[in-house]
């Protein structure tokens, strides 16, 4: 089975943003002052969206002076905003459905840049868990329009083979279909139909059987309005394309 990409991302959030809550919860009943307060709002700005300074962070949250509670909120909530700003910062893009784009993480570390300038500390937690639950909510729907880029198929079984072969040509809506294989025929090209009428067919190949049935199928298949493109290696490396 598939490993969905950002499963993992979207469990991590969860887990930040059920951190987020705890946080928020102890701040409720503490009295932390409006000094530590700015002091957190400034950490929290220096933490997105380039995540530079997070050394210099800690280090400051944790010389804040105070009660103990004090102390422990600082650092817990220091640590927070480190662990969202790295797992932000270093998941994968890209540009396919279902991938996040680069575009969109720089816009969710800006947001987060946005909510670090919350007056109180307990209003800054609120602001950045809920920009947590909007992303989570994002990641959730790429997942659910991500399709796999590849699929294993059990061998020996020919006709559920070409079934699910056929299902697979079926849901390319954005090609080239690129196909690479050692040996082809015309039987390679009558699966290939499958695919939708629009979608771009690029063959890569080094024998050809029958070839003059291939070509004459080949040819039908352009007059038809297929997009082939065919490619031959010969033993020097070479490419021809037919």
């Amino acid at each position: 089975m598939a490993t969905i990409p950002h499963e993992s991302f979207r469990l991590k959030l969860e887990s930040m943003i059920q951190t987020g809550q705890l946080i928020a919860e102890r701040l409720s009943k503490s009295k932390i002052s409006a000094g530590k307060v700015g002091l957190a709002g400034a950490i929290g700005k220096e933490l997105f969206p380039d995540h530079r300074g997070l050394i210099g962070a800690a280090q400051r949250l944790l010389k804040v002076q105070g009660s103990y509670e004090e102390a422990s909120l600082a650092t817990e909530t220091s640590k927070w905003l480190m662990e969202i700003g790295s797992s932000i910062s270093g998941v994968p893009t890209g540009r396919r459905r279902g991938e996040i784009t680069a575009g969109t993480k720089r816009k969710w570390l800006k947001d987060l840049a946005m909510n670090c300038k919350a007056k109180t500390m307990g209003a800054l937690v609120l602001r950045v868990n809920s920009t947590l639950s909007r992303i989570h909510l994002e990641v959730a729907k790429l997942e659910a329009v991500w399709r796999p880029r590849g699929k294993m198929l059990v061998g020996g079984r020919i006709l559920e083979g070409r079934d699910e072969i056929a299902g697979i040509l079926r849901s390319v809506d954005n090609g080239p279909l690129i196909v690479c294989d050692p040996y082809v025929s015309t039987d390679t090209l009558v699966s290939l139909e499958s695919s939708r009428a629009s979608t771009e067919i690029v063959i890569l190949t080094v024998n050809i059987d029958h070839k003059s049935k291939f070509d004459d199928y080949v040819r039908k298949l352009r007059e038809q309005g297929r997009q082939l493109k065919i490619g031959i290696i010969d033993k020097a490396g070479g490419v021809t394309t037919a």
